[in-house]
């Protein structure tokens, strides 16, 4: 069955209304020939009152009977077509006071025969492809389907054009708006495209007058999305445009290098700087001449154990050690240089060798230097300075890659859940303090707002003065301790914008939608101190901002815990390496450091009120475990199988952390 336009429409209104906090009702089946009928029997008495009545409370029948009556005056001319035009036109003007009648009038009269059977195939391709539309609606919702579909409908929206068809153009231009936007499947929305749909959409109503509750609807839809910074750019060659143009021509800016010679030096947003440096990133040698890389760098300098207890530098690429790595049990700077030419710039890190008796998780390990293996702790410590308008600038390369403000890249790192990553992001310093916030490709310095892009690795760095609305974010933390920094990303255009919610009570950002993208909780001091990663991922919550609003970002405790149930026969299975600590946004809490989850785990007949006394699922606390299930094992508590009572089919689970050192006591709710 090809799709009504009639209840099409009244699904973009059921769309659109509900962002407004209206709930519609969908028309039923047939009520399109409800209208038709009712206004015949109001035109046959002549009962004008009564046809307006109808007309402004179905404009959407009001529409379907129109360009019905007007293609049929073109393919079936008779006396009843015209009469009912005359009744139809006369109470739209009166009623809606645009001349929608006539427009479609003169399309359908104007329409070409050639044009007609173009149409003609263009409207099987719109039916079909609006059942594939309301299909994936009613079904699984999927984002790439919506964009296969929405990429189709703009075709169509072009080729109705081409006709001149508005009507269905704009129909189709309502598909592309809401295949793009975020009311049916809220990951990976294109806001851009979406605001661009919307407003192509009401330009083409506006234009053939069908000012309904769809183009209304539109209207307040596409203002919000300007308001977050979606709007339609100024026309080129115009004063606005001209304006931009050169307030923003970019700047190129040198560098200066500056060593960090502490790890504490400045309070950075790196889960990893802290003393426990065994968990760093390493250089893994082997024995004697044994070579390895930095594993984030492209090319950059190799590593050769020249000797026993001895590791160089080949910082030419000629295969012969060139500078020394200091090996002592404290961090030691080593600097250097990296590229050649206009891309020559320095760098550094700072490294450190373990000793017989380290600490990993509660478990002794040997991380000595030995004959066969050489394990070289890494932590960051190269900044390149510049002087943007009077305001120091440095920017800090936390990922190791040699590049100062790159576009950071995330890592499966030891301690996360799987198909969970950690985005290793640099920083930077602005003005003279002694705090870093994670490096944004759009910044804020002084009382202006800067796209930052690095050259040569960031030798150079091109600043280009911006203007755009802001908002603000502030962090509502819930029960627990407060984290030491928690970073929220941008999306679309500044979807490689950074900013930490701890840096200020209220952080200005661009407009648009933000989620949490990483942070670090952390207790106590130097060796003896916990700490866990926090995430965000696809189901974390999204804060969208609107210009000169302040946006709450409500995160932390109460928390709850996820976890996988493996269904057996007569049993289930709860694998350590899925439990993981969630907070009120549904940031996840990973690479628990010296303070594994121990849960016990309980389950119940589904329905039930009291659950089983809970089995602890238990730690790897011996060097054997280590051993045997590898390091990334000792980070979570161990699979725990539990047998069923005989018969039982429907059940649910729930863990319960009695005390942990890190998050106190959590208990899950109950799943299936």
């Amino acid at each position: 069955m090809k799709p009504n336009p009639r209840h099409f429409s009244l699904l973009l209104i059921v769309f659109c209304t509900s962002m407004l906090g209206a709930r519609p009702v969908l028309a039923p089946p047939g009520a399109q020939e409800t209208f038709k009928s009712s206004f015949e029997l109001a035109r046959k008495v002549g009962d004008k009152s009564r046809m307006r009545q109808l007309v402004k409370g179905d404009m959407d029948g009001a529409v379907a009977f129109i360009l019905e009556v007007a293609e049929g005056i073109v393919n079936n001319p008779n006396e009843l077509v015209f009469e009912r035009m005359e009744a139809l036109r006369e109470t739209w003007k009166a009623e809606v006071r645009t001349d929608f009648c006539d427009k479609m009038e003169t399309f359908f009269s104007s329409l070409p025969g050639p044009l007609k059977r173009d149409r003609r195939r263009l409207r099987v391709s719109y039916d079909k492809l609006a059942e594939e539309w309301q299909a994936n609606v009613a079904g699984s919702r999927d984002r790439g389907e919506f964009n296969r579909i929405g990429g189709e409908f703009t075709v169509l929206a072009d080729a109705f054009g081409k006709i001149r068809d508005r009507y269905f153009e704009s129909n189709s231009w309502q598909y592309v708006a809401l295949s793009y936007d975020s009311a049916y499947e809220k990951n990976g929305p294109d806001y851009k495209a979406a605001a661009k749909a919307y407003s192509r959409c009401i330009e083409t109503r506006d234009e053939i007058g069908l000012k309904d509750t769809v183009f209304k609807s539109f209207a307040v839809r596409l203002k919000a999305l300007e308001k977050l910074g979606y709007g339609k750019p100024p026309e080129e060659g115009s004063p606005e445009a001209l304006a931009a143009a050169e307030f923003s021509k970019p700047v190129v800016l040198s560098s200066s290098f500056e060593m960090l010679a502490e790890i504490e030096s400045l309070q950075r947003p790196n889960y990893r700087l802290d003393s426990h440096y065994v968990i760093w990133p390493m250089l893994a040698l082997k024995g004697v001449d044994s070579t390895s890389k930095f594993a984030r760098m492209e090319g950059g300098p190799t590593a050769i154990r020249t000797k026993a207890a001895e590791v160089m530098l080949d910082t030419d690429g000629d295969g012969v050690g060139d500078l020394e790595i200091p090996l002592r049990g404290k961090p030691q700077a080593v600097e250097l240089q990296l590229g050649d030419g206009e891309a020559k710039r320095g760098w550094g890190f700072l490294a450190v060798v373990g000793h017989e008796k380290l600490q990993y998780q509660g478990l002794e390990m040997n991380a000595a230097i030995q004959d066969k293996f050489a394990g070289i702790y890494l932590a960051p410590a190269g900044s390149a300075r510049y002087d943007l308008d009077g305001t120091p600038l440095r920017i800090i390369d936390e990922n190791l890659n040699g590049v100062y403000g790159d576009v950071p890249l995330s890592w499966g790192s030891m301690g996360i859940s799987t198909d969970h990553f950690e985005p290793e992001v640099d920083s930077m310093v602005i003005g003279e303090g002694k705090r870093a916030v994670p490096y944004s490709e759009y910044v804020k310095v002084g009382e202006a707002w800067y796209q930052l892009e690095p050259l040569n690795g960031g030798a150079q760095l091109q600043a280009t003065r911006v203007q755009f609305p802001t908002g603000a974010l502030t962090l509502s933390w819930g029960k627990g301790l407060k984290p030491d920094f928690l970073v929220v990303k941008g999306r679309d255009r500044f979807a490689n914008c950074y900013f930490d919610l701890t840096s200020a009570k209220k952080v200005e950002v661009p407009v648009g939608r933000y989620s949490i993208s990483y942070g670090r909780l952390s207790k106590g001091k130097r060796l003896q101190s916990m700490k866990a990663l926090i995430l965000g991922d696809n189901n974390t919550k999204a804060f969208d901002v609107s210009a000169g609003e302040t946006v709450k970002v409500e995160a932390g405790g109460p928390f709850d815990l996820e976890f996988e149930i493996e269904k057996g026969d007569g049993k289930f299975t709860i694998p350590g390496g899925s439990v993981v600590v969630a907070g009120r946004a549904g940031e996840r809490y990973e690479r628990l450091w010296n303070c594994v989850l121990n849960p016990a785990v309980s389950w119940r007949k589904a329905g039930s009120k009291r659950g089983s006394k809970g089995d602890a699922m238990g730690v790897h606390m011996d060097r054997e475990a280590m051993s045997k299930f590898g390091y990334s094992a000792t980070w979570f508590p161990k699979d725990l199988e539990l047998d069923l009572r005989k018969g039982t089919e429907d059940y649910e689970v729930q863990l319960l952390v009695k005390k942990n050192k890190l998050f106190g006591k959590i208990t899950s709710s109950w799943r299936d």
